[in-house]
């Protein structure tokens, strides 16, 4: 509502990008060329995309933006943007740079109520996978790299419980997630004693994330744990499906209407009545999914502020959806990118280049903000 009608044009034309698959891929081709070959241009890196999509550099300089959204009561979710790496070196680095910014939301909790555990960003991919499929397999130095992996899980929980943060564990591929839950239920042992410190992400896309929710819920009911949970669209839905039907297994919900949203709402109505275990983070960008939890807090007599329910989206995807939801007094945030410029960018392009769900999303923002300029235009 703030921004200026020039504002809201430029928006619009990047959304067109970012809705656009074969534009997409032409951007993350080039990106990617610049990034591996390391060249840096002024053109590239100075974009619009950091007005409306991201943050900056590092997590100081993007304060000017965390400021701007508290103004409208909404909070921000630090958001690395960072492949990972293969080399020691760039693991090491991003497990710096996530520590960092562990210490630095404790010392602004009023910005940011979660931080985010990116296990991509922490082991070398090709590693894990071999670990998750042929344990046997992995060489003495493969399994020395994946207790490292571990150490490092464990002690960046830890040092969330020490800072008595909240600490969301980034959902993983097919093959990987059940190494990822093991590693979740064993922080969540450690440290959800008192209050849910560990969330576990669940990907709703898939049929087996709602069986998952019950197993934390038994098991937190078992242990007499609190524990979290972090209900979202999913980013590798497309990439997920692919390799399923590649490999024979089943993943997807059927492909019929609104089998998504039936999971997604199964999975809600299971944490409400078992709220007495389980916290909430809907990462949702779909007004009928956030009508359906507001539903549900009237029906269990639940405040939206101070709730154990909390709602999230993509910094500049359903931003009206966002403020909405701030003005109705929800705990509300919005995921922020942050990181090299050149990463940062390669990133947006290939989130939404991966994944159907983002691009729709964006074709939804674009057309609203279409709407928006012709309402200011006939009262003109």
């Amino acid at each position: 509502e703030d921004e200026s009608n020039s504002d809201l044009r430029k928006k619009r034309r990047l959304l067109g990008v970012l809705s656009s698959r074969g534009r997409l891929a032409f951007r993350r081709s080039v990106f990617n060329s610049f990034r591996k070959l390391d060249l840096v241009s002024s053109w590239l890196t100075d974009s619009a995309y950091h007005d409306f999509f991201l943050g900056e550099e590092n997590l100081d300089e993007s304060l000017t933006q965390m400021g701007w959204l508290k103004d409208k009561d909404v909070t921000v979710i630090p958001d690395f943007s960072h492949e990972g790496g293969k080399e020691e070196n760039d693991i090491v680095s991003a497990y710096r740079e996530t520590y960092r910014s562990f210490e630095f939301a404790s010392e602004h909790r009023n910005l940011i109520p979660f931080v985010l555990l990116k296990t991509k960003l922490l082991v070398d991919d090709a590693t894990f996978i071999k670990y998750a499929t042929q344990p046997k397999a992995l060489s003495e130095e493969e399994r020395e790299e994946v207790e490292r992996f571990h150490n490092r899980f464990i002690s960046l929980c830890r040092l969330a419980y020490d800072l008595d943060l909240s600490v969301v564990i980034e959902a993983d591929h097919y093959l990987c997630q059940p190494i990822v839950d093991k590693y979740t239920d064993e922080v969540m042992m450690l440290f959800n004693k008192h209050k849910p410190v560990v969330f576990a992400t669940l990907d709703c896309y898939r049929r087996d994330r709602v069986e998952r929710l019950k197993e934390i819920r038994d098991f937190a009911e078992r242990h007499d744990l609190y524990a979290g949970v972090a209900l979202a669209e999913g980013l590798y839905r497309e990439e997920e499906k692919a390799f399923a039907l590649k490999n024979g297994y089943p993943l997807l919900p059927d492909e019929k209407p609104n089998q998504g949203d039936a999971l997604f709402r199964e999975s809600c109505q299971y944490v409400f009545q078992h709220l007495d275990r389980l916290s909430l983070l809907a990462i949702t960008h779909y007004p009928s999914h956030c009508l359906y939890l507001l539903d549900l807090m009237t029906q269990n007599k639940i405040e939206e502020e101070g709730s154990k329910v909390s709602f999230a989206q993509i910094m500049g995807v359903a931003d009206g959806l966002t403020f909405a939801l701030s003005r109705k007094g929800c705990n509300v945030s919005k995921i922020l990118p942050y990181g090299k410029p050149i990463e940062s960018l390669y990133l947006l392009f290939d989130r939404f280049y991966s994944n159907k769900t983002c691009r729709h999303l964006a074709l939804l923002e674009k057309k609203s903000i279409r709407k928006e300029i012709v309402r200011r235009r006939r009262e003109c």
